[in-house]
């Protein structure tokens, strides 16, 4: 189940209740409404942040959801505008990685193929 963290500066005046509404704007036109997801809006650190989780299934046909090599740079690109078109800051991405994931790790894990993810849920259960 591919899972997306979508923050945002602590400095910016927003109310958890409209981050979790960018959080749907996000996930509505990544996946065209076509997707069932989770959103979790959390207040724990000095930033409010979505934990964005997406069913690999597609509404309206029987199959997963494509994740391409292009998916992540579009998920940063929507919510970067989302963000502009509300007058919040965009985040600059960070240098150094914080969970230290490699990129062919956050691809298997966007494509919900990723044993090391199927584990950690496994275990969280």
């Amino acid at each position: 189940m591919p899972h997306i963290i979508q923050s945002f500066d602590p400095n910016d005046d927003i109310t958890p209740e409209r981050a979790h509404e960018l959080g749907v704007q996000l996930v509505t036109e990544l996946t065209d409404g076509d997707q069932y997801y989770v959103i979790a809006t959390h207040t724990d650190r000095q930033h409010i942040h979505n934990h964005i989780m997406l069913s690999p299934i597609r509404i309206s046909q029987d199959r997963r959801m494509r994740m391409q090599r292009n998916t992540l740079r579009k998920i940063r690109t929507i919510s970067d505008r989302l963000c502009r078109d509300n007058g919040l800051k965009v985040l600059r991405e960070p240098k150094v990685k914080r969970y230290g994931k490699s990129r062919p790790d956050l691809y298997t894990q966007l494509k919900g193929e990723s044993v090391k993810e199927s584990i950690r849920l496994r275990i969280d259960r």
